[in-house]
């Protein structure tokens, strides 16, 4: 759950305005807060569960406990997948001189943002991200 936390609080300060990044942020971390209780509860629902699968003899058993790592881990297999398709932030981008590739994914969100198409973004120019 950290490497998740870490990753889009990040991300999420980065494309918040700055009036409201804090409010943002406590928000989002109340969310973590409350995932940790979630999965508290998710142990105590499982775990006393009698569940014993056999595949194999001795190579390949289920119980509870497994049952209960691989509910956990889906959550990580969700945020591996959003992970990649999560655009690279424009400011890192403008940071490494890539002030191109910046504006295409600032154009991106514009576009996914408002249905309005990317050649519409009233910005042609990394100038005014600078300023």
């Amino acid at each position: 759950m950290s490497l998740s936390f870490s990753a889009i609080s990040t991300n999420l300060t980065e494309f918040c305005h700055k009036d409201i990044r804090d409010r943002t942020l406590m928000l989002y971390s109340g969310f973590m807060s409350l995932s940790l209780i979630v999965a508290a509860l998710v142990s105590w629902a499982i775990l006393p569960l009698k569940i014993d699968i056999v595949f194999v003899e001795g190579y390949f058993e289920l119980h509870a406990w497994n049952i209960y790592l691989y509910v956990c881990s889906i959550w990580s297999f969700m945020a591996t997948i959003l992970f990649y398709k999560l655009p690279e932030s424009p400011k890192y981008l403008l940071s490494h001189s890539q002030e191109k590739e910046a504006l295409e994914v600032v154009r991106t969100i514009y576009s996914e943002n408002t249905g309005n198409a990317k050649d519409t973004f009233p910005v042609r120019s990394t100038f005014y991200f600078l300023s």
